[in-house]
């Protein structure tokens, strides 16, 4: 058997003694295995890999998408309320609950009672 960190070959038959397997390993797996490594980390480079964030460059911002109009059923007991991230409107049930996720922007709302129109 020989092995490294995460990788074993093993001679299941016992045919194999360990100094061979350790020397197929060597010669076969771990060097060429390096090689192709240090060519992916130089490729990784050359094509704009990954790179620290430069101080003070701000990062680039993306425009929202307008919310689309949702058609919903009328429910007796639902309130219109504006999310605070991004102004989507919502018909609020509020016979499932107090607390829900925008569906236009995923950001979790909690109405307080009392409250319409609002957050």
């Amino acid at each position: 058997m020989a092995a490294s960190d995460r990788l074993i070959l093993m001679d299941t038959t016992g045919e194999v003694p360990e100094a061979k397997l350790l020397q197929f390993f060597m010669q076969y797996v771990d060097q060429p295995f390096q090689n192709w490594w240090a060519s992916q980390k130089q490729a990784g480079t050359k094509r704009g890999g990954f790179r620290p964030l430069q101080a003070g460059a701000p990062a680039p911002a993306k425009a929202l998408k307008k919310p689309e109009p949702t058609i919903v059923e009328p429910v007796e007991n639902a309130r219109p309320v504006t999310c605070p991230r991004c102004a989507g409107q919502i018909s609020w049930n509020l016979d499932l609950g107090l607390e829900g996720v925008c569906p236009y922007c995923g950001l979790f709302l909690k109405l307080t009672p009392g409250e319409e129109g609002g957050k």
